[in-house]
Protein backbone atom coordinates (compact mmCIF):
# COMPACT_ATOMS: atom_id res chain seq x y z
CA UNK A 1 0.00 0.00 0.00
CA UNK A 2 1.34 3.43 -0.93
CA UNK A 3 0.23 6.82 0.40
CA UNK A 4 1.49 10.40 0.09
CA UNK A 5 1.12 13.32 2.48
CA UNK A 6 -0.76 16.08 0.63
CA UNK A 7 -2.30 19.36 1.78
CA UNK A 8 -3.20 22.83 0.55
CA UNK A 9 -3.09 26.21 2.20
CA UNK A 10 -4.82 29.42 1.25
CA UNK A 11 -2.53 32.42 1.55
CA UNK A 12 -3.25 36.07 1.05
CA UNK A 13 -6.65 37.65 1.55
CA UNK A 14 -9.74 36.44 3.32
CA UNK A 15 -12.11 36.52 0.34
CA UNK A 16 -11.45 34.00 -2.39
CA UNK A 17 -13.42 32.04 -4.95
CA UNK A 18 -11.35 28.99 -3.89
CA UNK A 19 -12.03 29.31 -0.17
CA UNK A 20 -15.13 27.26 0.73
CA UNK A 21 -15.89 29.42 3.78
CA UNK A 22 -16.26 32.55 1.61
CA UNK A 23 -18.93 31.14 -0.69
CA UNK A 24 -22.29 32.84 -0.91
CA UNK A 25 -23.91 31.74 2.37
CA UNK A 26 -21.31 32.65 4.99
CA UNK A 27 -23.40 34.28 7.77
CA UNK A 28 -20.33 35.94 9.32
CA UNK A 29 -19.16 37.78 6.21
CA UNK A 30 -19.96 41.46 6.71
CA UNK A 31 -18.62 42.50 3.29
CA UNK A 32 -21.95 41.46 1.76
CA UNK A 33 -24.37 43.79 0.02
CA UNK A 34 -27.63 42.63 1.60
CA UNK A 35 -28.95 40.31 4.26
CA UNK A 36 -30.99 37.22 3.41
CA UNK A 37 -32.86 35.84 6.46
CA UNK A 38 -32.97 32.33 4.93
CA UNK A 39 -29.29 32.00 4.10
CA UNK A 40 -27.29 34.58 6.00
CA UNK A 41 -25.49 37.29 4.08
CA UNK A 42 -25.41 36.98 0.30
CA UNK A 43 -23.23 38.65 -2.29
CA UNK A 44 -23.78 39.24 -5.98
CA UNK A 45 -21.81 37.07 -8.39
CA UNK A 46 -18.92 39.54 -8.73
CA UNK A 47 -17.01 39.92 -5.49
CA UNK A 48 -14.91 43.06 -5.89
CA UNK A 49 -12.99 42.36 -2.67
CA UNK A 50 -11.04 39.60 -4.47
CA UNK A 51 -9.35 42.16 -6.73
CA UNK A 52 -7.93 44.15 -3.82
CA UNK A 53 -6.91 41.18 -1.70
CA UNK A 54 -5.97 38.25 -3.98
CA UNK A 55 -5.92 34.71 -2.63
CA UNK A 56 -3.23 32.18 -3.46
CA UNK A 57 -3.34 28.43 -3.04
CA UNK A 58 -0.12 26.66 -2.00
CA UNK A 59 0.13 22.91 -2.59
CA UNK A 60 2.26 20.73 -0.32
CA UNK A 61 3.33 17.18 -1.23
CA UNK A 62 5.47 15.51 1.40
CA UNK A 63 6.65 12.05 2.44
CA UNK A 64 5.60 8.80 0.77
CA UNK A 65 4.55 5.91 3.03
CA UNK A 66 4.94 2.35 1.72
CA UNK A 67 3.47 -0.56 3.71
CA UNK A 68 3.53 -4.29 3.00
CA UNK A 69 0.90 -6.72 4.28
CA UNK A 70 0.82 -10.50 4.06
CA UNK A 71 -2.19 -12.45 2.75
CA UNK A 72 -3.84 -12.53 6.20
CA UNK A 73 -3.65 -8.74 6.57
CA UNK A 74 -0.74 -8.60 9.03
CA UNK A 75 1.69 -5.76 8.39
CA UNK A 76 5.15 -7.05 7.46
CA UNK A 77 7.02 -3.75 7.18
CA UNK A 78 6.54 -0.03 6.52
CA UNK A 79 8.97 2.51 5.07
CA UNK A 80 8.94 6.24 4.40
CA UNK A 81 10.56 8.00 1.46
CA UNK A 82 11.24 11.50 2.66
CA UNK A 83 10.56 14.40 0.35
CA UNK A 84 9.27 17.93 0.71
CA UNK A 85 7.64 19.70 -2.23
CA UNK A 86 5.46 22.78 -2.53
CA UNK A 87 4.31 25.15 -5.24
CA UNK A 88 1.91 28.07 -5.61
CA UNK A 89 -1.18 28.00 -7.84
CA UNK A 90 -0.42 24.63 -9.48
CA UNK A 91 0.50 21.10 -8.47
CA UNK A 92 1.50 19.90 -11.95
CA UNK A 93 5.18 19.59 -11.02
CA UNK A 94 4.63 17.92 -7.64
CA UNK A 95 3.98 14.37 -6.40
CA UNK A 96 5.57 11.20 -7.84
CA UNK A 97 5.21 8.38 -10.32
CA UNK A 98 5.42 4.72 -9.35
CA UNK A 99 7.17 2.55 -11.94
CA UNK A 100 8.00 -1.15 -11.53
CA UNK A 101 11.42 -2.13 -12.98
CA UNK A 102 13.61 -5.19 -12.31
CA UNK A 103 11.50 -6.50 -9.41
CA UNK A 104 11.56 -3.16 -7.56
CA UNK A 105 9.13 -0.28 -7.26
CA UNK A 106 10.74 2.98 -8.39
CA UNK A 107 9.43 6.30 -7.07
CA UNK A 108 10.38 9.21 -9.34
CA UNK A 109 9.80 12.80 -8.21
CA UNK A 110 11.24 16.28 -8.66
CA UNK A 111 13.92 16.84 -6.06
CA UNK A 112 14.95 20.31 -7.24
CA UNK A 113 12.92 22.30 -9.76
CA UNK A 114 15.66 24.87 -10.40
CA UNK A 115 18.15 22.23 -11.56
CA UNK A 116 15.60 19.89 -13.19
CA UNK A 117 16.63 16.90 -11.07
CA UNK A 118 14.38 13.86 -10.77
CA UNK A 119 15.10 11.66 -7.75
CA UNK A 120 14.77 7.89 -8.18
CA UNK A 121 14.19 5.90 -4.99
CA UNK A 122 13.40 2.20 -5.27
CA UNK A 123 12.12 -0.36 -2.80
CA UNK A 124 12.32 -4.15 -3.07
CA UNK A 125 10.03 -6.87 -1.69
CA UNK A 126 11.95 -6.94 1.61
CA UNK A 127 11.39 -3.20 2.20
CA UNK A 128 14.97 -2.10 1.50
CA UNK A 129 15.04 1.45 0.07
CA UNK A 130 17.80 2.33 -2.38
CA UNK A 131 18.62 5.76 -3.78
CA UNK A 132 19.42 5.46 -7.46
CA UNK A 133 21.28 8.11 -9.48
CA UNK A 134 19.16 11.17 -10.25
CA UNK A 135 17.86 11.90 -13.72
CA UNK A 136 18.88 15.30 -15.08
CA UNK A 137 17.81 17.25 -18.13
CA UNK A 138 20.60 18.03 -20.59
CA UNK A 139 18.87 21.27 -21.56
CA UNK A 140 17.95 24.05 -19.17
CA UNK A 141 14.43 25.30 -18.71
CA UNK A 142 12.54 22.01 -18.67
CA UNK A 143 10.22 21.40 -15.73
CA UNK A 144 9.17 17.78 -15.37
CA UNK A 145 5.65 16.63 -14.43
CA UNK A 146 6.36 13.21 -12.91
CA UNK A 147 2.83 12.61 -11.62
CA UNK A 148 1.56 12.56 -15.23
CA UNK A 149 4.21 10.07 -16.41
CA UNK A 150 3.17 6.99 -18.36
CA UNK A 151 5.10 3.74 -18.59
CA UNK A 152 5.08 2.68 -22.24
CA UNK A 153 7.46 -0.28 -22.11
CA UNK A 154 9.14 -2.70 -19.75
CA UNK A 155 11.94 -0.17 -19.13
CA UNK A 156 10.64 2.99 -20.78
CA UNK A 157 8.77 6.07 -19.49
CA UNK A 158 7.32 9.15 -21.14
CA UNK A 159 7.50 12.18 -18.80
CA UNK A 160 5.61 15.35 -19.75
CA UNK A 161 7.60 18.58 -19.41
CA UNK A 162 6.96 22.30 -19.51
CA UNK A 163 9.41 24.36 -21.56
CA UNK A 164 8.68 28.10 -21.71
CA UNK A 165 4.94 27.47 -21.49
CA UNK A 166 4.90 24.69 -24.09
CA UNK A 167 4.24 21.03 -23.34
CA UNK A 168 6.91 18.58 -24.47
CA UNK A 169 7.76 15.00 -23.59
CA UNK A 170 10.90 13.27 -22.37
CA UNK A 171 11.53 9.63 -23.19
CA UNK A 172 13.41 7.86 -20.41
CA UNK A 173 15.01 4.43 -20.89
CA UNK A 174 15.95 2.74 -17.62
Amino acid sequence: MVSEDFSTQNTGGNNSPFNRWDYFNNPYNFNSYYYNPYGGFNRPFNNFNNFNNPQRVRYYYSNILIMSFNKTGIQEWSRVIQKDQYDDETDNFLSYVLAPFNGELHFLFNSDRKNQLIADHSINVNGDIKRNPTLKSREKGHQFMPRLTKQVGAKQLIIPCDYRGFICFAKVDV
